[in-house]
This record gives C-alpha cells, sequence and structure tokens, in this order.
C-alpha cells in the first residue's frame, strides 16, 4: 500500500473508484454482508432515516432504496464515488464530499452505518463519541468491519463505549480468508 493511500486522500480514493478497483463491491459474493446490514438498519420502529459514513459508490444504498428508508445522507472523500451513488437515482438520496473524522452532519439520523470504514479513523473511539450525537435516541448505529489491520481492538474499545451497548453481532464468512463482523449499537440515554 503506497503512502497516499495509507492516509486515505481524497484523490488517491477518486483515481481508486475511477479505476474500476472497488467494483467488485457489486458482486454476488458481497450480498451476504450488504444484507446483514441493511437487516439490523432496518430493524426500527419506524422507516429509518439513514447516515451512510464512508458510502462509497452507493452499493448498500442500492439495497436500502428498495427496502424502505425515509431518506439518505451518504458521505465519503471521493466524489468519484459518490457521483456514481448519486447516479443511481435513488428517491430522498444526498450525498456529501467529507472527511468524516472531523465532519459534523446537519442533523440527527434513525441509523448511521459505518461500513468498512471506521477503521480508517484514526481514532475510532473519538468518531464514535461524536456519533452519539449523530443518532437520535432510540436509534442505532451499524458498524462493518472486515477481519484485517487490528479491528479486534476496536471491537473492544466499541465493547466498552459508555455511550452505546452492543445489542447484535453476526458474523459473515464468504471464504476462509474473508469475514466480516457487522454488529448493532444502541445509543446509552440517560435517564
Amino acid at each position: 500500500m503506497n503512502d497516499e493511500r495509507a492516509r486515505g486522500t481524497a484523490a488517491s480514493w477518486d483515481r481508486e473508484y475511477a479505476a474500476g478497483l472497488w467494483d467488485h463491491l457489486d458482486s454476488m459474493d458481497e450480498v451476504s454482508h450488504y444484507m446483514v446490514i441493511a437487516g439490523y438498519a432496518l430493524y426500527a420502529p419506524r422507516a429509518p432515516s439513514v447516515l451512510d459514513v464512508g458510502c462509497g459508490h452507493g452499493r448498500l444504498l442500492a439495497i436500502l432504496g428498495r427496502l424502505g428508508i425515509t431518506s439518505y445522507h451518504g458521505v465519503d472523500l471521493s466524489q468519484e464515488a459518490l457521483d456514481r451513488a448519486a447516479a443511481l437515482g435513488v428517491p430522498d438520496a444526498s450525498f456529501e464530499a467529507a472527511d468524516f473524522t472531523t465532519w459534523r452532519p446537519p442533523r440527527r439520523y434513525d441509523v448511521v452505518i459505518f461500513n468498512e470504514s471506521l477503521y480508517y479513523a484514526p481514532s475510532p473511539t473519538d468518531v464514535m463519541a461524536r456519533t452519539r450525537e449523530w443518532v437520535v435516541d432510540d436509534g442505532m448505529v451499524v458498524v462493518s468491519m472486515w477481519r484485517h489491520r487490528d479491528v479486534g481492538r476496536i471491537w473492544r474499545q466499541l465493547a466498552g463505549d459508555p455511550g452505546f451497548t452492543i445489542v447484535a453481532g453476526t458474523a459473515v464468512q464468504r471464504s476462509r480468508r474473508q469475514r466480516w463482523d457487522v454488529k448493532a449499537l444502541r445509543p446509552i440515554v440517560a435517564g
């Protein structure tokens, strides 16, 4: 991995999306992973408003848009990816190019999704602390992480987060080397 890619610059992500390096996310191999995320996101008392942090080119949006959400806001560093997501034409979907490690949403959402994005943050715990302000009190945060890097450490930190409690978790395995952990977290409401 080159230094620019390791830093995750917008330019490096744009080049990768333009070159089709992330098109494999649209393959049948990814369906089970996305459906677990969608299932947790839609496990709500109402059709949810969704914030997708690190939304990429909109693969999850394409699924959620068919399953009954009220609105969707996707945030990603790559304008190339966002343009592709917007081209899907899903009603009530909006997009914003931003670095989620410093970005603040315009409002609160029923569901906040970190699909393969949280481990790109220099401090995932700092991002999660801020996320408490992004989700409504009876909402849900869905985190999906592919088993690589030091994701075990991140999961342990999330399990000890005083702002959330993990209410469900699923391991999705595509092959011996490809496994995701998807967890649903509810905000802890003081009172």
